[in-house]
């Protein structure tokens, strides 16, 4: 084979793999747009806004109150997937509250000892 004959083939082939990567472009998954990023926008979890809300206005124990509330009535995998999800989202809520502030710690603290043993 000549050398040109290889280099012709050579770039034919990176074409070919050009052209692959363009006809699959856009054929991937789709991300989840809008609400609190996807997560509890169309919760089969009733009551689970209402725990981000409580936390959210610093009702710490109506928080804390409202998903032990929740914890009892989850039936099926998909309501456990929501309240992992749920009990993320109030984690986080309890994290951003100030050091200073005793409910939201004492609320942390009661939340990481419930859940420390799933």
């Amino acid at each position: 084979m000549s050398r040109t004959t290889i280099t012709q083939q050579l770039a034919f082939s990176i074409l070919m793999v050009i052209v692959a990567m363009a006809l699959t472009v856009g054929c991937g998954k789709k991300p989840v747009t809008g609400g609190k990023a996807g997560a509890l926008t169309d919760s089969t979890l009733p009551g689970a806004e209402e725990v981000i809300k409580a936390a959210t206005a610093k009702d710490y124990p109506k928080a804390m109150q409202l998903w032990a509330d929740l914890r009892a009535k989850v039936t099926d995998n998909e309501q456990a997937g929501q309240f992992t999800i749920l009990t993320s989202e109030l984690k986080f809520k309890l994290l951003e509250a100030p050091q200073s502030d005793a409910k939201a710690q004492e609320a942390l603290g009661l939340l990481r000892a419930t859940t420390i043993g799933r």
